[in-house]
């Protein structure tokens, strides 16, 4: 069959400034008539050991002297991607490639064997076998002799492609075999260490202490013994001039520390390294796990999972001290979960409303101050002596704040309540049911319209395949139904919220109306209330509120709802 010319205006390199690809110097002639190749290469694990052999040039200097010696292909350009897996297609190299190939600007991809392209079967089968051969690019793989223009590669692609999928699955199993025996023996064979704990320079399986901030490991577990608040620890660390993990291990990597890059301690780091079995002299393995049905991030697994060698190295601090920490730990996360009653005239019993106000200008929380012969008062956080930025003066009396919160959760409730029975009684009518099933049936009628245009696409897909139809009219017909289905997607769209307006059981969610019959003769606000409704209460400096509801939403359709079924039923 003869291959179709592919309409180009023009054929040059791009990509300028992105490292996943390389520029060839000359510009492609748009008068040659052969194939413009992209060149693609690709390492699973840049190590020391890749660097120094240059695996990626050895590729690419594979791929060159395989073209050196054809006058009918030209190469445009060189893709690769560095420490990228082969068994997805989840790459930025192979992502530009593509793009260019949709451009027009390359037609034919060249790589060193088709485990280079990727170790899955079924996507690596499906870009050779349909999205090449769509875009009619030639695909060539030079180690395993296949390319796309010679007859009767199908066969050998498909077992070479299963090999190579198999062969990744193979290397995982033996790399987390391989692992589970080197953790046993209490070997280290984690790329990166925490803080503190180093690789011992004569032997990378052994775990050694940090010389550099050993000590200050085991002053944090003093610290925090001292002062049980993880905070307070990070503080002094702070103003004792010692710089966080995430700074330090950018000096160690690069030598300084980029100006601008925060040094200051935080609490959870704190908290992290207390909790670290490694300071104590064990080892904890397989804390995390990857699922790729669920998704690409590691999920943690139950602690009863892990696998604990204990003494595989020395510790930085005794298991006494350890324990200690951990029952403080214990402590501070008990009264965190069940904190204790607060006294009936305790500022924090009358802060019903914390962490849902703040300051309208700012944007800053307020906070509740009672002072003695005063009423409480929310004042803004932005015009503490510490770091003003709001004015003085920025404040709102309680009562008037829970009053006017309660008065529109109130109103909220008797609006909502009162609308959602009126659509009830309205739904419940022949009319309403009749315009209901008639929308439901004209629903039908989209899908099955859907359908088809879903088909036709298939359709016109085998006829460009087979040459009935050229490019341009695959392409013209192509936009001609994207364009019918998003206008059917529209009216099925406008048509399905048309049809929750006459639902005989009334659109309103169950649970918003359960929620509003449970509160609706409350008229003192207090913290369950809150929780259920109020999403953000802003103060203004004239002590005017904006107050938002989590229902707003809800409430807002359900009253247009009504009131246009209301005009449409004469009501």
């Amino acid at each position: 069959m003869a291959r179709k010319s592919r309409k180009t205006d023009s054929l040059y390199a791009v990509g300028q400034g992105k490292t996943e690809g390389v520029l060839i110097p000359n510009e492609v002639k748009p008068s040659f008539a052969g194939f413009h190749a992209g060149l693609y290469a690709r390492l699973s694990l840049e190590s020391e050991l890749n660097r120094e052999r240059n695996t990626i040039e050895n590729q690419m200097a594979l791929l060159q002297d395989f073209v050196s010696g054809r006058d009918d292909i030209e190469v445009v350009r060189e893709y690769f991607d560095i420490s990228k897996t082969g068994t997805n297609f989840d790459r930025p190299g192979f992502a530009e490639m593509m793009q260019d190939i949709r451009d027009g600007k390359i037609n034919c991809v060249i790589v060193k064997d088709l485990s280079r392209l990727g170790r899955n079967y079924v996507d690596a089968g499906n870009y050779i076998e349909r999205v090449f051969p769509f875009f009619h690019v030639r695909f060539i793989a030079v180690n395993d002799h296949y390319d796309s223009e010679r007859e009767g590669s199908g066969l050998m692609v498909g077992l070479s492609n299963i090999f190579n999928e198999h062969y990744a699955r193979d290397i995982s199993r033996k790399i987390k075999s391989s692992n589970k025996s080197s953790w046993k023996k209490g070997e280290c064979v984690a790329g990166c260490l925490a803080y503190g704990l180093m690789k011992d320079l004569k032997d990378k399986h052994r775990i050694v202490p940090d010389p550099e901030v050993a000590e200050n490991v085991t002053r944090i577990f003093e610290l925090f013994i001292e002062y049980k608040n993880y905070s307070k620890v990070a503080r002094i660390l702070t103003q004792e001039g010692i710089v966080c993990p995430k700074a330090y291990f950018t000096k160690k990597r690069t030598g300084e520390i980029p100006e601008g890059m925060n040094v200051s301690w935080i609490g959870t780091s704190v908290r992290e390294i207390l909790k670290n079995r490694y300071y104590i002299g064990d080892s904890v393995h397989g804390k995390t796990e990857k699922f790729p049905l669920r998704g690409k991030k590691r999920e943690i697994r139950d602690q009863k999972e892990w696998m604990v060698v204990e003494n595989t190295h020395e510790a930085l601090v005794s298991r006494e001290l350890f324990e200690q920490a951990q029952e403080v730990i214990a402590e501070i996360k008990h009264k965190h979960e069940h904190p204790q009653e607060p006294g009936i005239f305790s500022v924090s019993s009358m802060n019903l409303l914390k962490d849902h106000i703040f300051c309208a200008d700012c944007g800053r929380k307020m906070y509740l101050k009672k002072q003695r012969r005063t009423r409480p008062q929310y004042y803004c956080s932005g015009n503490a002596r510490y770091k003003p930025c709001c004015g003085e003066g920025h404040y709102v009396m309680l009562e008037e704040v829970e009053n006017a919160v309660m008065k529109v959760i109130h109103a909220h409730i008797v609006i909502g309540l009162d609308k959602a029975s009126m659509l009830r009684r309205l739904n419940r009518r022949q009319g309403s049911i009749r315009k209901f099933d008639w929308i439901g049936k004209e629903i039908s009628r989209i899908h099955a319209e859907l359908n088809k245009l879903k088909e036709h696409k298939q359709a016109l897909y085998v006829d460009f395949s087979s040459d009935i139809i050229d490019l341009e009219q695959y392409r013209e017909y192509l936009d001609h139904d994207k364009q019918m289905e998003k206008s059917l997607s529209d009216k099925l769209s406008d048509l399905a919220a048309y049809q929750k307006t006459y639902d005989r059981n009334h659109p309103v969610p169950q649970d918003w109306e359960k929620l509003f019959e449970t509160y609706k003769n409350k008229r003192k606000l207090t913290k369950e209330i809150v929780e259920a409704f109020v999403d953000r209460v802003e103060v203004h400096k004239d002590k005017s509120l904006e107050i938002r509801l989590k229902y707003d939403d809800i409430l807002k359709d359900t009253v247009e709802i009504a009131e246009k079924r209301g005009a449409e039923d004469g009501k």
